[in-house]
């Protein structure tokens, strides 16, 4: 199944004739699941994010967005302090910012000497999130599933039953971003036999908490039923994030 995904991930990079007519949007993703090394926390992180910030805008280098996500509901919960997530529009954005970053000074300010997971993506963007004034910034909330394919299910299948379901639901007043991260370089044993996994953005732990309450009361049962009948999900963790620098 993960060579049926590669190569499926091949044809994204080349603009499929699916893809192309659908127009779907793809996005470059880094992972970096870290521990604080002795004596380093949060207060050291942020010290570390003002100094990056600073060498970003002096390199003009704008294409990048970061978000630090902290583990809310997740089992074990102490195998990492802190998530790096970073995105840009293309992999030569990230690579390019990727070899300035190791050829500069400020990776010496990083307070962690163990990121145990460390992981590049693509994601397909299903519905971008709403970025509206009550959209909480400071602590937004973010779920993965980790899935798998029915048999004779492809990532396009999955990618329209989710893109139904989104729909439905925030025709009902649901309000969440979605994409579906396909793992790639590094993924290895963190995602064993998942093909894909499944984002799932709120607002705040408010909206959180109101969009599962929907999700419960205004059940799409044919909407519920294309999205088991392409992907099965399981151990679901769920993140409190934080943006530390917006993209273009």
């Amino acid at each position: 199944m993960k060579f049926f995904i590669q190569a499926l991930l091949f044809s994204f990079l080349f603009n499929s004739t699916t893809h192309a007519q659908e127009s779907i949007k793809m996005i470059s993703a880094e992972y970096h699941g870290c521990k604080f090394s002795e004596g380093k926390d949060m207060s050291d992180l942020n010290e570390f994010v003002d100094r990056w910030n600073d060498w970003m805008d002096d390199g003009d280098r704008n294409s990048y967005t970061a978000n630090i996500l902290l583990p809310l509901y997740k089992s074990p919960s102490d195998e990492i302090d802190y998530l790096w997530v970073g995105n840009t529009n293309t992999v030569t954005e990230l690579a390019v910012g990727q070899s300035e970053y190791r050829n500069s000074e400020i990776r010496e300010s990083w307070p962690s000497d163990s990121c145990p997971y460390s992981m590049w993506a693509r994601q397909m963007v299903v519905q971008d999130v709403n970025e509206s004034e009550d959209w909480n910034w400071d602590e937004f909330v973010v779920a993965y599933h980790y899935c798998e394919l029915k048999e004779g299910k492809t990532i396009d299948d999955a990618y329209k039953s989710q893109k139904e379901w989104i729909d439905y639901m925030n025709s009902n007043g649901d309000e969440r971003g979605s994409r579906l991260v396909l793992p790639s370089h590094g993924s290895g044993p963190l995602m064993g036999d998942t093909d894909f996994v499944l984002l799932l953005a709120h607002g705040s732990l408010e909206k959180w908490g109101n969009n599962l309450d929907k999700s419960f009361m205004n059940r799409d049962e044919r909407a519920s039923l294309t999205r088991s009948d392409s992907y099965s999900c399981k151990n679901p963790v769920l993140y409190t994030g934080t943006r530390v620098r917006a993209g273009n």
